[in-house]
């Protein structure tokens, strides 16, 4: 768990190595996931004198994100790789699987001596 969490960061901060900037969700795509429907935000957005649009794979549970509500958007230099910013959504990922890591690691030493 300790390495995913790690190994995620380290993808993180490959990506983020884009601009951030402002979108607008424009609609969303209902998925059903053990019983919880998750609302995935369609977002659009202006680069390079063009509009690219990309659906968000991080989903918000039970109610979608209101269209016309601006994000933070990820652009790297392929406007196409575009990916929802979100600090909550890395922290799952990341600060999750490493606390949970390094407790495990703990618990382990403390069972082993």
């Amino acid at each position: 768990m300790l390495a995913f969490g790690i190994a995620h960061e380290w993808t993180w901060r490959k990506r983020k190595s884009g601009r951030k900037q402002k979108g607008k969700v424009v609609g969303s795509i209902k998925e059903l996931s053990d019983c919880t429907e998750y609302f995935h935000p369609e977002i659009e957005f202006e680069s390079m004198g063009s509009t690219y649009k990309f659906t968000s794979k991080y989903g918000e549970p039970y109610k979608p994100i209101e269209v016309g509500t601006e994000v933070d958007v990820l652009v790297p230099s392929n406007p196409y790789d575009a990916e929802h910013y979100t600090t909550g959504n890395r922290m799952l990922f990341t600060g999750v699987s490493i606390i949970f890591g390094i407790i495990f690691v703990l618990v382990g030493a403390a069972i082993k001596s």
